[in-house]
């Protein structure tokens, strides 16, 4: 071991020694204090007037500043060596990232399209067994409603207040979305995985940009169409219909082809959501798939996934911590 390799996995804990020096500091300055009376008694008689109990305390109390420092150095936990494990946990791991724009509450896709996403989500939660799952909603920006967890119980409890009335301002910005949740998987751990979008959104090549830089850093990108092609007008708050700088009337319509260029620079598929399953188990078997091949590329090339630990010795020092700090133990100890 040396200085240059030495490193704290919980380094906060150092801050300790600040409080305790000045403990200590103050508890030898009483102690000295309370010594005072051999400068001033003969020698001859000190014997008989004074007790050795200030030397005694001072050694305790040297031991007992000893024992919490030790303690804090622990603690802290030094380390100094690495070494790589072999990682075999390997599960399917994806973001489903949810459009909550005003026009996700038209009624072509009855009840509304936003009930119809909510449910869908349900059905992926109901069958992501073994898959690690993120929640992210977007409208003119993306917001993260959990990260990635294999807990579906505290996720289906998020699906009743995911609604068009969580986006404070109108707008459809999938290109950002789209990097929020490829941050999530990072946060995670996760080399792999896949993003899986419900949207009625107009795509454009922002998306397509965003879409080909995810699947460039390992995760693939699905669009699920919540719409029909024909839509439906859209109204304002006031029950108003919405029209352009035309005068015309909004009629927000999916795109099946604008989809498909999303999903292709992304690596994923594209659909229009279903009454049954099929898009759901298009999207988890993607992911396995995605899995699958990186494990056989791994395995091809020879190669086992690592991850390196540190090695933590710290935690021998718990014996002799102990040992000390019982020695200093009698009865009416004071420092």
């Amino acid at each position: 071991m040396s200085l240059d390799t030495l490193h704290w996995l919980r380094p906060l804990w150092l801050l300790g020694i600040v409080p305790l020096v000045v403990a200590w500091w103050w508890v030898i300055r009483k102690h000295r204090s309370a010594n005072a009376w051999e400068a001033w008694v003969d020698p001859e008689l000190q014997p008989y007037v004074l007790t050795n109990e200030s030397t005694r305390s001072n050694a305790s109390t040297h031991g007992w500043f000893a024992v919490w420092l030790l303690g804090l150095l622990v603690l802290a936990g030094p380390v100094w060596e690495q070494q790589p494990v072999p990682v075999f946990e390997a599960r399917p791991s994806l973001v489903l990232v949810v459009d909550v724009s005003p026009s996700m509450a038209l009624n072509d896709l009855p009840p509304t399209r936003m009930q119809r996403a909510v449910f869908k989500v349900s059905d992926f939660l109901n069958q992501a067994k073994g898959v690690e799952v993120g929640l992210l909603v977007f409208a003119e920006r993306p917001y993260v409603v959990s990260p990635l967890t294999d807990d579906m119980d505290t996720l289906q409890a998020f699906l009743p207040s995911v609604s068009t009335e969580l986006a404070p301002v109108p707008g459809s910005q999938l290109h950002l979305a789209i990097p929020k949740a490829v941050e999530l998987l990072q946060q995670a751990g996760k080399p792999l995985g896949q993003i899986v979008v419900l949207t009625d959104s107009v795509m454009t090549d922002l998306e397509i940009d965003a879409a080909q830089e995810a699947n460039d850093a390992g995760y693939r990108v699905s669009i699920l169409g919540v719409g029909t092609a024909n839509g439906a007008p859209l109204r304002n708050s006031d029950g108003n219909f919405v029209r352009d700088l035309s005068g015309a009337v909004v009629v927000p319509k999916v795109d099946i082809d604008e989809l498909r260029r999303v999903a292709s620079a992304g690596g994923g598929i594209s659909t229009l959501i279903t009454r049954g399953s099929e898009d759901i188990d298009a999207v988890l078997s993607l992911s396995n798939t995605q899995l699958a091949e990186a494990q056989t590329n791994g395995e091809a090339s020879g190669e086992t996934p690592l991850a390196d630990y540190w090695v933590e010795y710290g935690v021998w020092l718990l014996p002799g911590f102990l040992l000390l700090a019982l020695s200093l133990f009698r009865r009416g100890l004071a420092l």
